[in-house]
């Protein structure tokens, strides 16, 4: 299952992730999966399954991450 979806989730990540936390994302994004496989999935759209998960990962990562500091403009 990676070998086929690994490299397609990559460029979904990167183009909604900063490029230095895309490996991170990616990693967990298959941990999740790895974790829910047993119980989450149903036997139908494996990569549709696996895109939720990663959007879900981009949003989570993005609720952690820490606001800009505001200019003195």
């Amino acid at each position: 299952l990676y070998d086929r979806h690994a490299r397609r989730l990559l460029a979904f990540l990167g183009g909604r992730v900063d490029s230095v936390l895309v490996e991170d994302v990616h990693q967990d994004v298959w941990a999740k999966v790895w974790q829910a496989t047993p119980t989450g999935f149903n036997g139908g759209n494996f990569r549709g399954w696996l895109f939720q998960i990663a959007r879900n990962v981009v949003i989570d990562h993005q609720r952690k991450r820490k606001p800009e500091p505001l200019g003195d403009d």
